[in-house]
């Protein structure tokens, strides 16, 4: 229904928030925005590769991303034609990765006959660890072990003070 109030017009509606919310675009109504991440998406197989193959997004035009063969579906394959995918055939596909404007998109996650996320929660748990990961980790070598890494640096810190003549934390200023 349509309320007229003053000057403006608003759409009423007698169902729920949630439900008349825009929470994910339709593929026709997203025109020159980028692809969202953890988000489905249809497309078209461009090109099949020895290591997966090439979607392009239907609702982002000239927009293209990789799936690769471990990313194709939940059994190993050597090739994307010998999961059934080809060349021109449409696909559901999710966005798993974009970064440096490169996307990475899945065909596992995706069920192809519905477009269903069949791994809804990878997408919330993925994006809370990647935050986590840029924000407060910093990023070590796993077999590094940082603390005896830090003692060692101190003793040698005390070992060339104690040869100087100084003691722990005090510097020299030589004019």
């Amino acid at each position: 229904q349509d309320v007229e109030s003053g000057s403006r017009r608003r759409n009423v509606s007698n169902l729920p928030a949630w439900m008349t919310s825009k929470k994910r675009p339709r593929d026709d109504e997203v025109s020159d925005s980028k692809p969202v991440l953890h988000e489905i998406y249809t497309g078209t197989v461009k090109k099949i590769l020895d290591f997966g193959m090439v979607v392009e997004l239907l609702p982002f035009p000239n927009m293209e991303g990789m799936v690769h063969n471990a990313a194709l579906t939940k059994h190993r394959v050597n090739q994307a034609s010998e999961a059934g995918f080809r060349r021109n055939q449409k696909v559901w596909v999710k966005v798993i990765s974009n970064r440096n404007d490169r996307l990475v998109f899945s065909t596992k996650d995706v069920e192809q006959e519905t477009g269903k996320d069949l791994m809804p929660h990878r997408s919330v748990v993925n994006s809370e660890q990647d935050q986590q990961q840029r924000n407060v980790t910093p990023h070590h070598h796993p077999g590094l072990d940082v603390a005896a890494l830090k003692k060692r640096e101190a003793e040698e810190a005390s070992r060339a003070s104690s040869l100087t003549g100084n003691q722990e934390g005090q510097t020299v200023r030589r004019k």
